[in-house]
């Protein structure tokens, strides 16, 4: 061994400038221990900041990432060296350039072969991740639909059976929800109390002739309205606990008493009251996204009636007794609320067809 370091300070002296020499010197250094150790943890921080000075880039990247391939290179270069000495300084000194220079493009070429190899291989690594937190975030989509539309069935089933925070009058229903992402991940409740004094607090349908009764209940704070002449009430809107906002109207959908829906009108209301519950979802600071849940409760044989130029039109009669519109998502309180409205009206407007179309 000693030998062996007799011959690189011999070549160190030959192939490096003054300047340079420490530098190198502590790299042969380190080639020795990694063929004693096979462990490349051993170089200073200190030498990794010298090695920057070198103008060998093919030195610097195997340092930082290449370590297999420089032991290999040390291993060469050392072989060929020891080898040539049998032959004598003379011809050392001959060959030692060509040595180094074939050794340097050799591991050159593998170094940028392993590169990129490894490079495809994140490549593909970071498109698996991708593809497996879209599928997770899918599943998590899918999962809440369920659960979501679990509980809007719970829902109405109740308000059918008359179990709802007041008595309403007896015809066809629009049941609006908004969910937020809050009250399903987790059983917090929020504080209500400053809600009771706000004016955008009220039912989808509610005119200055009737105005609306506010009032904290068990589930927590309901406003609706009746009118003087009814015992029940046209429509409320419940806040729970949990952030949830269920809005029920029973007077739009029959307000001809004819079996008529006028769902230009009804999507007046609606738009006006998503934008008030989405104000109050607001300033509760649930968590995003929301989901809107749209239902018409109790429709089987009415027909919905939309304006025309010259007169409106009708659709047939609706064969089924309720309509659930799909969930919608939103997930900013910033959203353009006529947008995301027209994706639920058009699947009402869609849901039968209409006489002589």
């Amino acid at each position: 061994m000693f030998a062996t370091h007799k011959l690189f300070d011999d070549f160190l002296n030959a192939s490096f400038q003054s300047h340079r020499k420490m530098v190198a010197r502590e790299l042969c250094e380190a080639f020795y221990t990694a063929l004693d150790n096979k462990s490349w943890d051993f170089m200073s921080n200190n030498t990794n900041k010298k090695l920057g000075n070198l103008h060998s880039d093919v030195i610097l990247e195997a340092i930082k990432g290449i370590k297999n391939e420089i032991l290999l290179y040390g291993i060469v270069v050392i072989t060929l060296l020891i080898s040539s000495a049998y032959f004598g300084l003379e011809i050392l000194k001959e060959i030692k350039w060509p040595l180094i220079i074939l050794s340097t493009i050799i591991l050159a070429f593998y170094a940028f072969v392993s590169h990129s190899q490894t490079i495809e291989k994140k490549k593909k690594t970071h498109s698996q991740t991708i593809e497996k937190k879209k599928k997770t975030h899918s599943q998590t989509i899918e999962k809440k639909k369920k659960i979501l539309n679990d509980f809007r069935l719970e829902r109405i089933e109740r308000i059918k059976a008359g179990d709802t925070p007041v008595l309403l009058l007896n015809s066809a229903k629009i049941v609006l929800h908004l969910v937020p992402n809050n009250a399903i991940n987790s059983s917090e409740e929020l504080d209500l109390s400053f809600l009771r004094n706000e004016k955008v607090l009220k039912p989808i349908y509610s005119e200055n002739y009737a105005p609306p009764i506010t009032q904290p209940n068990f589930d927590g704070l309901l406003s609706y309205v009746r009118f003087s002449s009814e015992r029940s009430a046209s429509s409320y809107v419940q806040i729970f606990h949990s952030g949830i906002i269920e809005a029920v109207d029973a007077c739009l959908l029959d307000a001809k008493g004819d079996k008529s829906i006028l769902q230009h009108v009804i999507e007046k209301y609606l738009v006006d009251g998503l934008r008030r519950y989405l104000q109050i979802q607001e300033k509760l600071s649930v968590k995003l996204p929301l989901f809107i849940l749209l239902s018409y409760v109790g429709v089987r044989e009415y027909k919905i009636v939309l304006p025309s130029f010259a007169r409106p039109i009708s659709s047939i009669p609706i064969n089924r007794d309720d309509l659930l519109v799909p969930t919608r998502m939103i997930e900013s309180f910033d959203c353009d609320i006529a947008e995301v409205a027209s994706s639920i009206f058009d699947r009402i407007r869609n849901a039968v067809p209409f006489q002589g179309y």
